[in-house]
């Protein structure tokens, strides 16, 4: 069996525990929802140095696939996050990321190969979890807030149950 360096990190949208993204909610009136200001989190949260200490920790510990939580993609910001991943030698599965919009979701990028993508255990809550077969081994790289769902939760307990017989690798942040 190959050898693989996995590595999971939960980026915490590279705000850190004090300037987490999610402080940054807004409650709408028309719509009676809470939304997140992308804007305001890409001009006033400055992620230069931040992003950079964590490029310098992927560099050294030169993982084949790494698993990263809590992933800032947004049209708004000034670093291209998955860029500078791809500068460094990292591909990234093209069905982690959505269509469109802004988002803070779980990615999968990987140095060599090409691993198969699968979907989210119930095809739901999209991007909360990202789950690839490199080989015979199954990689789930998940992130469970606080506020995960019951409905969620039951999608992720079938799929672990369902795949126990298997070399199977559940990472993420799980609170």
């Amino acid at each position: 069996m190959l050898k693989k360096r996995i590595m999971s990190i939960n980026a915490n949208d590279f705000g850190g525990k004090t300037r987490h993204l999610m402080s940054h909610k807004y409650f709408n009136n028309r719509d009676r929802r809470y939304h997140t200001d992308w804007r305001y989190w890409a001009k006033q949260v400055d992620k230069t140095e931040t992003w950079k200490r964590l490029k310098e920790y992927i560099l050294e510990k030169n993982p084949d696939i790494l698993v990263i939580e809590e992933m800032l993609v947004s049209e708004y910001e000034k670093i291209d996050f998955v860029g500078d991943l791809a500068e460094i030698g990292y591909s990234y599965l093209e069905e982690c990321l959505p269509e469109t919009g802004n988002y803070s979701l779980t990615m999968t990028f990987y140095k060599e190969g090409n691993p198969e993508y699968l979907n989210s255990p119930g095809n739901y809550r999209e991007n909360r979890s990202v789950i690839c077969k490199d080989g015979d081994l199954i990689i789930c790289g998940s992130h469970f807030p606080c506020e995960s769902d019951e409905v969620f939760l039951e999608h992720m307990g079938g799929f672990v149950i369902a795949h126990l017989g298997e070399d199977f690798l559940l990472i993420g942040e799980f609170k």
